[in-house]
């Protein structure tokens, strides 16, 4: 439902010419990937969706899904593993 919610928001937005709103949703995407697992399919239908549907929104979102995918498997998580082990080995010491 967000997903839908922020592509309905992001194409309102840029329909109008809103080019500072959409300046800053389109990046945010890459925020959320690092707290949210939005590289599922479902967040990616919602945000096809919400965008209007079509082929275009169909390539950015498959694009958006794996850049996603890389930020929450492949760069969160082990600078987590990393951090989990400096906090730990603070409290040993």
């Amino acid at each position: 439902m967000g997903a839908l919610a922020f592509g309905a928001l992001l194409s309102v937005f840029f329909a109008h010419g809103n080019e500072q709103a959409t300046g800053i949703m389109f990046p945010s995407i890459f925020l959320i990937a690092w707290v949210a697992p939005i590289c599922r399919a479902e967040y990616a239908q919602g945000f096809v969706i919400g965008t209007s549907g079509g082929v275009p929104p169909s390539i950015v979102g498959s694009v958006l899904v794996l850049i996603a995918l890389v930020i929450y498997r492949h760069i969160r998580t082990p600078l987590l593993r990393l951090a989990q082990k400096f906090i730990g080995g603070a409290r040993r010491a």
